[in-house]
């Protein structure tokens, strides 16, 4: 018996020592916080932090539209004396397309000609009585605005006359012929399409945080499914004044020359667009250790490592923009993530080596 409530008092003891021997600091380190001894030590590859140029592709949608484009319609209704055009075909600036019914027109300004003429005999037979003062200078003026008015009269009627003859505002290629000799048209008739493709405008959207890096004269790379091997180079002509409140996209132009006339207006476009940053730092996607909707990076201080909270920006390929968090020198940890804790300690490895240790393919 006696044996017994020695050996309890023993142990009684032992674990009294053992408590009071514990390291409070350990105790109160939290979930994520490292427990382990000296002897502890993670294997981990590990990386300098720089900063560099960050180069993100964008790949936009968007719509060719020729330099110049209208439909041909007529200033007034009128009936189609004449057509002077073929579908398809090239035409040059100025080059007249229809001739409308201008018969009558024709014989007005005979008239207005002949009444301008003998307004202005009338007038030139008064100004050399007015030297003889046989008449007054108001009866001259009088005549003097009617030559005025006569004159007027008939650049409106030369220039409905005129507008008769409908002609190619620019050079360009026309369309289908919507209409034949003998009918009848109204100003809001088509008669056919007139476009200038020399050069095509490629219009596109891009979201408002290509802003600070897109500019004018910038190359963008053009493709259309019609042709997948080849690549039209582009460049940025203008950029729309405003950001979409509700996509929050704005409105690119860019210019591709067109003089195999390859590219018709109407036709779908892809635009890739690069988005260059400088001074931007990157990591390698592993370094990253989400935990509870944050984003963690393992830092190397002292040979022990230490979590930091860091901001994610863009992601390429295999790396991952930091926005904040980290600064250019640090020394973060790229493999072994996964076995660190706040606090512990590291043995710094290359990737030939963890491997072998680990004996993982990477």
């Amino acid at each position: 018996m006696t044996y017994k409530k020695s050996f309890l008092v023993c142990c009684l003891l032992v674990s009294a020592l053992y408590g009071c021997g514990k390291d409070d600091s350990e105790s109160s380190m939290g979930p994520m916080g490292y427990r382990g001894g000296a002897s502890s030590a993670t294997d981990v590859v590990i990386a300098q932090v720089t900063k560099g140029e960050f180069n993100k592709e964008f790949t936009a949608l968007g719509t060719a539209r020729a330099k110049e484009s209208i439909d041909i319609t007529s200033r007034s209704s009128n009936v189609i004396s004449d057509i002077h055009f073929e579908e398809g075909e090239y035409v040059e600036k100025g080059t007249l397309l229809v001739e409308l019914d201008n018969r009558e027109l024709s014989a007005e300004i005979a008239i207005k000609k002949a009444a301008l003429k003998e307004v202005r005999s009338q007038y030139n037979r008064l100004e050399s009585l007015i030297k003889n003062n046989a008449i007054t200078e108001s009866e001259l003026e009088e005549k003097e605005s009617e030559v005025t008015v006569a004159e007027a009269q008939l650049t409106v009627i030369q220039s409905k006359l005129d507008d008769t003859y409908i002609t190619a505002p620019f050079s360009g290629t026309l369309g289908l012929r919507a209409v034949s000799v003998g009918s009848l048209i109204q100003p809001t008739t088509q008669i056919t399409t007139l476009d200038d493709a020399s050069i095509i405008r490629a219009i596109f959207a891009v979201p408002e945080d290509f802003l600070s890096t897109i500019k004018i004269g910038q190359t963008v790379e053009i493709k259309s499914t019609i042709y997948p091997s080849i690549i039209f180079d582009g460049n940025i002509k203008t950029i729309n004044s405003r950001v979409d409140a509700n996509t929050r996209n704005i409105f690119l132009v860019a210019e591709i020359d067109n003089k195999e006339n390859l590219i018709k207006p109407g036709m779908f476009l892809t635009v890739d667009i690069n988005k260059i940053k400088e001074d931007s730092i990157l990591v390698p996607e592993e370094a990253i250790a989400p935990r509870l909707g944050l984003q963690y990076v393992f830092i190397i201080k002292e040979n022990r490592a230490q979590e930091v909270q860091v901001k994610l920006g863009s992601r390429i390929p295999g790396s991952i923009e930091i926005l904040s968090g980290l600064e250019e020198g640090d020394l973060i940890v790229t493999e072994g993530v996964q076995k660190l804790r706040t606090g512990q300690p590291v043995n710094i490895v290359t990737k030939e080596q963890l491997k072998v240790k680990n004996n993982v393919d990477f």
